[in-house]
């Protein structure tokens, strides 16, 4: 509509002390996909040559001078564990040649690891996929996989969880699934389906 906006954007728990000479970059963007996933409709964005970035200030205090360094970062004691089988991560972008799609998968397994201290065996698997035509923002879609497992002598648990989420232009599509099995058998399923709608007021 070419109006400017006052823009307002909340900081979570951040803090940075700049001095003098110090520069910083605002970088805007309609969408960070995957991350973000697009508007309903394309946006243009013009920033004004004049527009200013205003940021909160902690004005400068008396008992500063008392403050003192930050020590050495500090941890628990790691975990002892034995890798059994190989961790696998794979990260790919691809773009179908013929529909246009770009696809983001990013892939991890863990591989098996014993814990020394309980015995107990784990095994985590997640498989991410972001899905979207570059010229249609309502065809963004995004899908989860995980698979847990756990395992101690002859006992064996495994958890497969499936999320989806498609941006459509009026609603967030949302699809799930989550199984559990008990040494390989099926002892729990449920599947969800919800729109929300996409309220951006």
């Amino acid at each position: 509509s070419g109006k400017a906006e006052r823009v307002t954007v909340q900081l979570n728990v951040i803090g940075q002390k700049f001095t003098k000479g110090q520069r910083i970059k605002l970088a805007l963007s309609t969408n960070l996909w995957p991350m973000v996933f697009p508007a309903p409709d394309h946006v243009t964005l013009t920033l004004d040559p004049g527009a200013q970035l205003i940021l909160p200030l902690r004005p400068a205090r008396a008992e500063d001078a008392q403050l003192h360094e930050f020590g050495p970062p500090e941890g628990a004691t790691p975990l002892q564990a034995e890798q059994l089988t190989e961790t696998v991560t794979e990260r790919s972008v691809k773009t179908d040649l013929i529909t246009g799609v770009e696809t983001y998968r990013r892939f991890g397994d863990t591989g098996s690891v014993r814990h020394l201290h309980t015995g107990l065996t784990l095994r985590y698997l997640d498989d991410v996929v972001f899905e979207v035509h570059p010229d249609d923002p309502n065809s963004a879609r995004g899908s989860c996989f995980w698979t847990k497992s756990y395992s101690r002598d002859d006992w064996h648990a495994e958890i497969d969880a499936k999320v989806s989420v498609e941006a459509l232009k009026e609603v967030w599509r949302v699809t799930a699934r989550l199984v559990a099995r008990d040494n390989g058998t099926e002892i729990f399923c449920r599947d969800w389906h919800e729109d929300i709608p996409r309220d951006l007021i």
